[in-house]
């Protein structure tokens, strides 16, 4: 995507790096014209662990090696014991905040619990009528590396939500996904499709993964082609009930809901929340203090998020920061 052999880019130029600083109006400033080393982190994890000395020193050489001006850890949950990084010079910059949903009481006194009886009710109401309509069903991996008009579902509607909200770069292209079912992410992965009863038309497709302990569940992007839904239908909050339900019955206490939207994703069921930071350190001399100016705006920005998700969740949500 980024077109190098190594994870060494232009950090103006890292799709997600660009997102946030645009976001706080600083995607101009001259820091980000320097080159990072991103050793770790993918579009496909929601957050990393903090890496050890041995790791930092080898991916400092490599950095070293590239030509980089910086080495960035990014994704970082902030309750992490990150003073080794401090230790090594690395500034921490709030990034994102990551939504789930921790399994409590079970998924409908949770979500009757946070959303109250009114809108609770509401919400299964929309579930039926969907369920009246549309039949869905869960594909396990080599069920859906199977299934080649189930890939082309996902591909097709995918791309739908991309251009719904103008997004550039294709993280999940066909080509991506065959290779994410021909790695050991494939017995990992969970394919949602919903179709129509009628004409056995797919409406909405789900891409999920677990974790390797198989107990948690991050639902990493979806696609619903609106030509094809009826007025009336909100298969987008119907999915995810369906999916809560249908992973309780599986063992999954934890569905990661993504980063953005944090306050929107009280509707669905988040009831915890994570901050996460990116971790940038110098190679060769370069000083992170140039990133203070933005770590500060970010600071504020978070704050603000925060406040909002503390007073709207009120004592149903935790947020770990």
């Amino acid at each position: 995507m980024y077109g190098v052999a190594e994870p060494a880019v232009p950090l103006r130029k890292i799709i997600h790096w660009w997102a946030v600083t645009a976001d706080i109006g600083m995607q101009d400033d001259d820091c980000n014209l320097g080159t990072a080393f991103v050793p770790a982190g993918h579009f496909y994890e929601m957050h990393i662990p903090v890496p050890g000395d041995e790791r930092r020193r080898t991916d400092r050489d490599r950095a070293r090696q590239s030509g980089a001006d910086w080495l960035l850890y990014p994704q970082i949950r902030t309750t992490g014991d990150t003073t080794a990084l401090a230790r090594d010079g690395f500034l921490d910059l709030p990034w994102f905040m990551e939504a789930q949903y921790q399994v409590r009481a079970g998924v409908d006194d949770d979500l009757r619990a946070q959303l109250g009886n009114s809108r609770y009710r509401d919400l299964r109401r929309l579930v039926r009528r969907a369920a009246a309509e549309y039949d869905y069903r869960v594909l396990d991996g080599a069920g859906a590396a199977a299934d080649p008009a189930a890939l082309k579902d996902f591909d097709r509607l995918h791309a739908l939500n991309l251009a719904k909200y103008g997004h550039r770069y294709n993280h999940l292209s066909s080509t991506a996904l065959e290779l994410v079912l021909d790695s050991p992410l494939r017995d990992r992965t969970r394919l949602f499709l919903r179709q129509s009863r009628a004409d056995g038309a797919t409406v909405q497709v789900v891409l999920c993964f677990l974790d390797p302990t198989g107990t948690e569940l991050t639902i990493l992007a979806q696609g619903i082609d609106p030509a094809l839904v009826t007025p009336g239908q909100n298969v987008y909050r119907a999915a995810f009930y369906e999916l809560f339900r249908w992973g309780e019955g599986h063992g999954i206490g934890v569905f990661s809901l993504g980063r953005g939207n944090e306050v929107k994703k009280l509707d669905v069921g988040a009831n915890t929340y994570h901050l996460l930071a990116n971790h940038i350190g110098g190679v060769s001399g370069a000083d992170p203090a140039v990133f203070a100016p933005m770590r500060a705006r970010l600071r504020e920005f978070f704050d603000r998020v925060i406040g909002e998700l503390e007073s709207t969740g009120g004592d149903r949500v935790t947020v770990r920061r």
